[in-house]
């Protein structure tokens, strides 16, 4: 829906935002999850609003996210659904002014990041959310610069999901990144994370997309250098394969860490293997995960996939991830997610099951 309104309260005060042309987007998200006899439910969501201020190019936005525990179910056991205590809580999870100019963009305030070690990682009831200064430029042909500075950070990945926490004891993160698709049917990708007196992350993953009369495929590598100040290095390789077929897709992906356990940052992971629970960092030091999966449509708008991951350590330890999910889109407002994941993890001593469904409307 449209407004005109002022957000002179909402927008942290600035007198640059009034008379705007507003835009409300309201999601409501119920979420179950049963862990081993353990279980949470909650009812939450998230109220975003944007506009454009009356000063060509400026504009600015902000989002509600609240989860609440239902009938006192938070037990709070598998992924995260709600505080740091296991109690509900309600943030504002963006308040951002945006400005445009040509072909540059900065944003500065709380906000949703997707890139490789800061992402949102939306797989529990609020998803993570970044105080930030960010600045995207697309002046050159077919490529796009990122520069973000990191202060703090909030959502299902944070130690205190319920309030921005500051990241690297109050140093935050520099983050640089370049994508470039100026190559048929190739996408590259680099970025380089500075977390000053702390580690330097490099990251750079290429895709190649094809099509062979019915088949379509694709093939991915990846790598990751993770420099510590105070701390072995870690060296992470990666490749994925994918083939289709008239809507069913096989995929293959491994990833080897040298020298040291492999970090995912802030966020759920960035590489090729990472499963609903475990992931490359579960298979400690010199570990390596192998995934494979099967996923296709059943009819229009239910899709079914199943994935599994062998993880091994150094000492000849394994870990196994089953999860298969269920998804349903009705129509662009109503989607519903089932989720089961079944592990087995002899490397860190923790095996267990565990479900989440999750019913989303949009209006």
């Amino acid at each position: 829906m449209n407004k005109s309104l002022t957000l002179v309260s909402l927008l942290i005060g600035s007198n640059l935002i009034a008379d705007i042309d507003l835009k409300e987007d309201i999601q409501i998200r119920l979420g179950a999850q049963t862990h081993e006899s353990k279980s949470d439910l909650s009812l939450g969501g998230r109220l975003h609003i944007e506009g454009r201020s009356y000063i060509d190019g400026l504009s600015g936005g902000v989002s509600f996210a609240t989860t609440n525990a239902l009938f006192g179910k938070n037990d709070s056991l598998g992924v995260g659904f709600f505080g740091s205590d296991f109690q509900s809580y309600s943030l504002l999870q963006e308040v951002y002014l945006k400005y445009n100019i040509s072909n540059t963009t900065l944003n500065i305030g709380r906000q949703i990041l997707d890139t490789p070690f800061a992402d949102s990682d939306d797989r529990g009831m609020v998803a993570n959310s970044f105080e930030a200064y960010s600045l995207t430029n697309t002046d050159l042909v077919d490529t796009t610069l990122s520069f973000s500075y990191i202060t703090k950070m909030s959502g299902v990945d944070s130690e205190t999901p319920e309030h921005f926490s500051k990241l690297n004891e109050n140093r935050g993160v520099l983050a640089f990144g370049a994508s470039y698709e100026g190559f048929s049917n190739l996408i590259l990708n680099s970025w380089f994370y500075n977390m000053p007196s702390t580690a330097n992350y490099s990251y750079a993953d290429m895709e190649y997309n094809g099509k062979s009369e019915n088949i379509e495929y694709a093939l991915a590598l990846q790598y990751a250098l993770q420099d510590h100040k105070n701390s072995d290095d870690a060296t992470i390789y990666g490749v994925g394969l994918s083939l289709g077929y008239e809507g069913a897709t096989l995929s293959f992906a491994y990833n080897k860490s040298l020298d040291a356990v492999a970090d995912n940052g802030f966020g759920g992971g960035p590489f090729f293997t990472c499963m609903e629970h475990l992931t490359l960092s579960e298979a400690g030091v010199d570990g390596q995960i192998f995934s494979y999966g099967l996923e296709f449509e059943l009819v229009d708008g239910l899709g079914f996939y199943i994935f599994n991951a062998l993880l091994e350590s150094s000492s000849g330890e394994n870990a196994d991830e089953l999860d298969t999910v269920l998804s349903y889109s009705y129509n662009d407002n109503l989607s519903l997610d089932l989720i089961y994941s079944k592990v087995d993890d002899d490397i860190n001593g923790d095996s267990f099951n565990n479900s989440r469904f999750f019913a989303n409307y949009s209006f």
